[in-house]
């Protein structure tokens, strides 16, 4: 057992069962704050040669930041390693009640390598930690096994789980948290990371109170913002738009992913979208907002369901049917993966099951046809459990095209092996940028710079953020590319130092937290007194930092490339493509002061 201190981060040697307690030296904390701006640090400076991400030696950290627990929207937390999507910089992140709980455990992360002989689960009581067999718990799902947690070791407590996928080494698993809330940390694989350490779950329950270097001013800092939320909660939208009202804005401007990629309108889904039936809201620890909503099943059943995440099994696969989408994103939860990738995996297959390149006796008799809900939940299972031809598509649509061969390739929709998310950069032009150059591979949340492009969502300006402050005012066109290389390259580093705060992106990208104000919220709880310029150049650091990762597990500039498919043109419905992407990197690399090739200045050769 080790007992905590608030400076310090958690070691664990999985292979030799030790724990130990590291001081944070001041430097690398105000120079990388905490959250996955630390573990890039941690990564870079202890992994100096290329290294498979199924190594024991991958580090995967849990961490938390200078802001966890204390401000609204503040519980957070990312888990970072290297990724087995990508084999390059890694990095989920989640909300709910667990990352408060690690602050208040006294840490600000936890840092696992090794692999144990057999299945372990980690659990911190107070500052306390110590491991504890978890032969009982493999091979359960994750909401399963934080049931039996809660009753093993304390009810207050907190879990953070791996499903079957996990254990499976399934490249798209996630790490569950909080039980039925459903909190995930998903993308990148890093639940098959901790699955490959024969880590189970870490369960903590916190009892200290995270220290405030001045704790009248950070009151004073976040008073505003709390009430510019009470504001936004009167208006039209309540705290956070609806999904009803949500999915039918995203089709009419062409977003909505449709028969993986190739169509942008799928009007029986939206038909059965905007008849949705909205539960009660599910909220993180100190979030008045509530971005996740409840889905009434038959038997007066709430389940957890954000909209966004229904996209890549829904529309992308010709599924109209909410019941059996909301059946395989409980699937997706349970099972632990990332329903972004399993969807994208899926549509994929669906393609290559039209086109002719793979047949029922390749799928094991499942018939992958458009719109075929049961043999969709089928395969999502089969996925999650590594079965089959689910074995072939857990590895990623990159991996799944070259076993498969032909012009499979064609037709799977990734960056650097991970999948795309839901956001179209023909429709959100910045996003060309910013999806290509993502260190973690293609994610709208590592830039978010499509909040800017106030035309997005007609009537929902109010939800748009307000880029004075980075030198992009409002009224941003979302068609056309001038400026756009700059805004990408700002925003990316915003959301570097969100992720290192680390607090919701929400609150800065979407209910107007203005840099400055963010600032504020630090220098008040740490006594940094960082300058606007720092704080800015910060996220830039950490930015650069995660490149130089990437460069050194062998990813280079010829990996910042979009599929082919998105520079094809959809019949009235794309009137930008950049046809000239190489051109609109080389200005962004410019920008970053990288040499022409995309490396950072003290980068490898």
């Amino acid at each position: 057992m080790v007992e905590p201190n608030t400076a310090k981060i958690l070691r664990v040697d999985l292979g030799e069962r030790r724990l130990w307690s590291e001081d944070l030296e001041s430097s690398p904390q105000r120079e990388y704050l905490g959250g996955s701006g630390l573990g890039a640090w941690i990564l870079e400076r202890e992994i100096t040669a290329p290294l498979d991400p199924f190594s024991p030696e991958n580090p995967l950290m849990f961490m938390v930041g200078p802001l966890t627990g204390i401000v609204p929207l503040g519980s957070r937390y990312a888990v970072c390693a290297l990724s087995p999507a990508t084999g390059g910089w890694g990095e989920a992140r989640s909300g709910g009640t667990w990352p408060t709980q690690l602050r208040r455990s006294g840490f600000m992360g936890i840092v696992i390598q090794g692999r144990a002989r057999d299945p372990v689960y980690l659990y911190i009581n107070g500052g306390r930690a110590e491991l504890k067999d978890a032969g009982h718990l493999w091979g359960r799902d994750t909401y399963t096994v934080s049931d039996l947690l809660l009753r093993e070791t304390d009810a207050r407590a907190s879990v953070a789980a791996i499903g079957p996928a996990g254990e499976n080494l399934v490249r798209m698993a996630g790490i569950i948290n909080d039980g039925r809330q459903g909190r995930a940390a998903a993308r990148g694989g890093m639940g098959a990371v901790m699955g490959s350490k024969n880590l189970k779950a870490i369960a903590i329950k916190g009892v200290g109170k995270p220290p405030v270097a001045d704790e009248p001013r950070l009151k004073a800092a976040t008073r505003e913002f709390l009430r510019k939320l009470t504001r936004m909660k009167a208006g039209e939208f309540g705290p956070m738009p609806k999904i009803s009202s949500t999915i039918p804005r995203i089709q009419d401007i062409g977003c909505l992913p449709v028969k993986n990629w190739t169509g942008s309108r799928f009007e029986s889904f939206v038909e059965e979208m905007s008849g949705f039936e909205h539960g009660p809201r599910l909220y993180c620890h100190s979030c008045p907002i509530g971005c996740h909503e409840s889905y009434l099943v038959p038997g007066d059943d709430r389940r957890e369901m954000t909209g966004h995440h229904l996209l890549p099994l829904g529309p992308n696969c010709l599924i109209d049917d909410l019941e059996a989408l909301q059946e395989a994103y409980d699937l997706c939860n349970t099972l632990g993966m990332d329903s972004i990738s399993v969807g994208a995996c899926i549509s994929f297959a669906m393609e290559c099951y039209e086109r002719g390149l793979i047949t029922r006796s390749d799928t094991d008799g499942v018939e992958l046809t458009w719109g075929n809900a049961p043999a969709m939940l089928e395969m999502v299972k089969r996925i999650g459990e590594a079965q089959g031809f689910g074995r072939v598509l857990g590895q990623g649509v990159k991996r799944a095209a070259e076993e498969i061969g032909g012009q499979a390739h064609l037709y799977a929709m990734h960056v650097k092996g991970l999948e795309m998310p839901v956001w179209d950069p023909r429709v959100y032009n910045s996003l060309w940028v910013g999806l290509s150059t993502a260190n973690m591979g293609p994610n709208h949340m590592e830039s978010r710079s499509h909040v800017l492009e106030r035309e997005s969502l007609p009537g929902w300006a109010a939800f748009s953020m307000d880029g004075t402050e980075l030198g992009h005012p409002p009224g941003i066109k979302r068609l056309g590319f001038h400026g756009k290389a700059d805004m990408v390259k700002k925003m990316q580093d915003m959301t570097s130092l969100m992720n290192a705060l680390i607090i919701c992106d929400f609150a800065f990208t979407t209910y107007g937290l203005k840099p400055s104000e963010s600032l504020e919220w630090l220098n008040a709880a740490t006594g940094f007194e960082m300058s606007f310029e720092e704080y800015l150049a910060t996220g830039a650091r950490i930015f650069d930092r995660k490149r130089r990762i990437n460069l050194r597990q062998g990813l280079t500039a010829a990996d910042d490339m979009l599929p082919q498919r998105y520079f094809t043109r959809r019949p009235g419905v794309d009137e930008n493509i950049c046809e000239s992407l190489p051109g609109l990197l080389q200005e962004y690399y410019a920008l970053r002061g990288w040499s022409a090739d995309g490396v950072p200045p003290d980068g490898p050769e």
